[in-house]
C-alpha cells in the first residue's frame, strides 16, 4: 500500500510541475470558466483525462515506438498548429462580443463545450505527446509490474494535479471578476488568443524544421 501511496504523490507532484507551466490547456480553462464559470475546470481536465486515458492504453499496447519516428512528431506538431490556430480565430471571432455576465450567449462561440475543448486541445499539443512518451512512458514502464494499480495509481496522481491547479486558476479568477468589467475581459480573451496563436504558429515552424531536416 505505502508503494501505490508513493507512486501517487510523485505522479501528483511530477504532473503538477507541467500542469503549472502556462500552455494551451490553461488558456482554455480561463476561456471556458468566462463562459460558464468554475465548473468548467472539471469538466476541461475530464476531456484531458479522456485524452490521457487513450495515450495510456495506447502505450501499453505499444504505441510509443511509432512515436519515436520524426515523421509522427512532424506529423503531431503540424495538425497541433493548425487546431490551436483555428481555435485562436474562434476566440478572437468571440472576443469582440465577449462578456461576463451568466446569461450571455456569444454568437462567435466556436461551440466547443469544456470536455471536448479539454480533449482537442490535449490532442492539439505536441509537448503533450513528448511528455507522455518519455516520463509518461518510463512511470508506465515502472509501474507496470504492480499491476492495475499501479497504473491506477499512477495515473490518477497524475489527474489529480491537473484538476488540483485548473480550479484554483478558475476559483481565483471567478473570485476576481467584479475586478473586471466586460471591456477588460474582452482584452484578456484577445490576449488568450494572440498566445494560443503563438503557439500553433510555433508548432507549425517546428514541423517545418522536421520536415527539412533540420535546416529551417
Amino acid at each position: 500500500m505505502s508503494e501505490l501511496v508513493a507512486i501517487f504523490i510523485t505522479a501528483f507532484l511530477v504532473g503538477l510541475s507541467g500542469a503549472l507551466m502556462p500552455g494551451p490547456l490553461l488558456i482554455v480553462n480561463l476561456h471556458q470558466t468566462g463562459q460558464r464559470g468554475w465548473s468548467a475546470a472539471p469538466l476541461v481536465t475530464l476531456g484531458h483525462g479522456l485524452a490521457e486515458l487513450l495515450f495510456l492504453a495506447a502505450l501499453l499496447i505499444g504505441f510509443g515506438r511509432w512515436l519515436a519516428q520524426p515523421q509522427a512528431a512532424q506529423l503531431i506538431a503540424t495538425l497541433g498548429g493548425s487546431v490551436l490556430l483555428y481555435m485562436s480565430l474562434g476566440m478572437l471571432r468571440e472576443a469582440k462580443m465577449a462578456s461576463l455576465s451568466p446569461t450571455h450567449t456569444s454568437k462567435a462561440s466556436p461551440g466547443w463545450g469544456p470536455i471536448t475543448a479539454g480533449l482537442v486541445t490535449s490532442f492539439s499539443n505536441p509537448y503533450w505527446f513528448v511528455w507522455w512518451s518519455t516520463v509518461g512512458a518510463t512511470y508506465v514502464a515502472l509501474v507496470r509490474p504492480l499491476g492495475w494499480a499501479g497504473l491506477l495509481a499512477f495515473f490518477s496522481g497524475h489527474i489529480f494535479s491537473d484538476l488540483s491547479w485548473f480550479l484554483v486558476v478558475s476559483l481565483t479568477f471567478v473570485s476576481g471578476r467584479r475586478l473586471f468589467s466586460d471591456r477588460v475581459y474582452r482584452y484578456v480573451l484577445t490576449a488568450l488568443a494572440g498566445f494560443l496563436a503563438l503557439l500553433g504558429g510555433g508548432f507549425l515552424l517546428y514541423a517545418l524544421h522536421l520536415g527539412s531536416g533540420g535546416n529551417i
